[in-house]
């Protein structure tokens, strides 16, 4: 992923990770671009990374000079190239899904990453920050799980009977945070939130606004559940000033919107934590904490509650609605929606208020959120294909070592034909996968979201292993835009109707080259059959 690149990058040129800036994060289960900023070097100094031959691949290129690093939150959003493979569908039945989500777009939840994987995940944690429940963090990062090693197995164990000094020794060399956590509880065995804050500041922020996420994500299920697709009286929606343009208009909206890359703090909290231990003044720049307090200033006014008058006169649709995350200075709807968040905060032992009562590190001020997300420069083609592990599409990467185009595959294109992209204006992000991805933390029914397509129908996108009568299998490619913190696992979940689990995922890949080379081996064996008939 990109941290990991990072450190890399780093090692290799030695420097300090805050010596390269990059505007957001990209997975590591994908082929992956975009810019970064390495401050007082020279194109020259980076010559040998090219030359690796092992991994982690990377590659740097299109040198150039600029005035300013580049910075979290500064991005406009991702592009994604995505690949379905062994589609079991009619390519009609594809091109009407396709046009249901161009057109009806799909649920914005945050997708299964944002929540971390294991026994506990991300969200548990933070629900007990919340709480001021530190033991329960810190014994949460110790919980064991079936896909344990021996030696970390044996290191939680140890933890769980009190053996602090042991279970150090015995977890894994590249645990170093956790061992971090544990040689503070050996100076003081019951000063739990001293050993939690010595973890990184950024993956205990990261499960804070995992709790934030979780809780948006019920909220979304509920609003979907009570109120279906159309917007209803007591709905929020942002506002802007009518004089603006069209970008300044959406520039304005944004400031209010939540970004997951980007993690910000209200001025007033910079101010209070200076000089504590827990603080995250030190990391955060004062500049940061400035636009943060700004764009908190703009909420109240730029924030409006639908009423019966703009519904009556279709003001406004569904594409404006927004949510709040939770937080102690958002504006909540004046619909059933309030009960729901009050409901659901309390069934975790929790209020709104205790975003501004809890440790001053995690006070979260909150944000907004959109309700459905719609992908942009959507564009779809279907081709045929015999190998599963064939790649069907390029990559920076197989251009870099191999610039010959790939093979065409009987690709037939179901894109609007005025459509085009404005690669400049975003970061790239491209995904070659055999198997479709989605997020399984919220457990909603959402199947009514692509508005004119059958559900029953739409459900037979689910990836498969169908061979097609002329030998082939049939690959989807799809190529769309994104804004930032939007997931392209959730759009892929509501086209498919599939689980992005990532186990289930695994067992799909397996399950399709397992019946491929079935066939292949029944091929094989038919051919010396008929050999053996001829002689």
């Amino acid at each position: 992923d990109t941290m990991h690149a990072v450190l890399v990058l780093c090692n290799t040129l030695k420097l300090k990770p805050d010596a390269i800036g990059y505007s957001g994060t990209k997975d590591k289960r994908a082929v992956t671009t975009q810019y970064c900023t390495v401050y007082r070097k020279k194109p020259a100094d980076f010559g040998r990374i090219n030359g690796y031959k092992f991994p982690p691949f990377i590659r740097v290129g299109d040198f150039k000079y600029v005035d300013e690093p580049t910075r979290l939150g500064r991005l406009k959003g991702n592009r994604f190239e995505i690949v379905l493979r062994n589609i079991t569908v009619s390519e009609k039945v594809v091109e009407d899904v396709c046009e249901g989500m161009k057109s009806s777009g799909f649920i914005n939840y945050y997708g299964l990453q944002r929540f971390g994987r294991g026994g506990s995940r991300s969200h548990e944690i933070g629900r007990a920050i919340f709480k001021s429940d530190w033991k329960a963090c810190i014994d949460m990062l110790f919980t064991p799980q079936s896909a344990d090693r021996p030696e970390l197995k044996a290191a939680k164990l140890l933890y769980a009977e009190g053996n602090l000094i042991e279970a150090a020794n015995s977890l894994p060399p590249q645990m170093q945070a956790e061992k971090y956590v544990l040689k503070r509880l050996q100076v003081n065995a019951v000063d739990y939130l001293s050993a939690f804050n010595s973890l990184p500041k950024n993956n205990r922020l990261i499960c804070a606004h995992a709790y934030q996420s979780y809780i948006w994500n019920m909220v979304a299920s509920e609003r979907i559940q009570l109120y279906g697709l159309q917007c209803v009286e007591g709905d929020l929606v942002a506002t802007t000033m009518s004089s603006k343009s069209e970008s300044d208009e959406q520039v304005a909206v944004d400031a209010v919107m939540d970004d997951a890359d980007f993690v910000e703090f209200a001025e007033e909290d910079l101010d209070n934590a200076k000089g504590d231990e827990t603080s995250a003044s030190n990391d955060v720049s004062a500049q940061e904490g400035n636009n943060f307090q700004s764009s908190v200033k703009k909420r109240q006014g730029s924030i409006h509650q639908i009423t019966a008058e703009d519904i009556a006169c279709n003001k406004y649709s569904i594409r404006d609605v927004i949510l709040p995350l939770p937080g102690h200075n958002v504006v909540l709807p004046s619909n059933q929606m309030a009960a729901v968040y009050d409901k659901l905060l309390a069934a975790d032992g929790l209020k709104m208020s205790d975003y501004a009562t809890c440790n001053i590190t995690y006070r979260m001020s909150g944000a907004y959120r959109r309700l459905l997300q719609f992908p942009e420069d959507f564009q779809w083609s279907t081709m045929n294909y015999s190998d599963p592990n064939e790649e069907l599409v390029p990559t920076e990467l197989n251009v870099l070592r191999n610039p010959k185009p790939l093979p065409n595959n009987n690709r037939k294109n179901r894109n609007d034909r005025n459509a085009s992209t404005n690669s400049s204006s975003v970061e790239s992000s491209r995904v070659d996968t055999e198997t479709t991805t989605t997020t399984a933390i919220e457990e909603a029914t959402i199947d009514n979201i692509t508005q004119g397509v059958n559900n029953e129908v739409a459900s037979e996108m689910a990836v498969g292993m169908k061979r097609k009568k002329n030998g082939d299998y049939l690959a989807v490619q799809l190529k769309f835009s994104l804004p930032p913190g939007t997931y392209a696992t959730m759009l892929l979940r509501e086209l498919t109707k599939e689980s992005t689990e990532t186990l289930f995922q695994a067992s799909l890949t397996s399950q399709s080259r397992s019946v491929h080379d079935s066939k292949v081996k029944e091929d094989n064996d038919g051919s010396d059959h008929r050999d053996l008939e001829v002689t």
